[in-house]
């Protein structure tokens, strides 16, 4: 995945119609640091103060993924996130 500016919103497509992948599952890996508050897939939210080490997983049917990153006010830090579809 893309580095991306904590302090901005941002969102990625990935896309697997040329090839033919069906997923049916999806998973979210996210490490690092943070200072604030932000929302992942317009569901997710989380307050961090420091270190954060979490994982989202679900079902998940369709040609595409859409990961998207939204800042709630100042955040500030360095987190990793790794998406991974079967």
């Amino acid at each position: 995945m893309s580095k991306f500016d904590l302090g901005k919103p941002y969102s990625e497509k990935l896309d697997f119609n040329f090839c033919g992948f069906h997923p049916n599952y999806y998973r979210l890996e996210i490490s690092g640091n943070m200072e604030g508050e932000i929302l992942l897939q317009e569901y997710f939210k989380f307050k961090g103060n420091g270190k954060i080490d979490t994982l989202i997983e679900g079902d998940y049917y369709a040609q595409e993924f859409l990961f998207n990153y939204s800042p709630l006010g100042k955040v500030e830090g360095d987190l990793e996130v790794r998406i991974s579809l079967r």
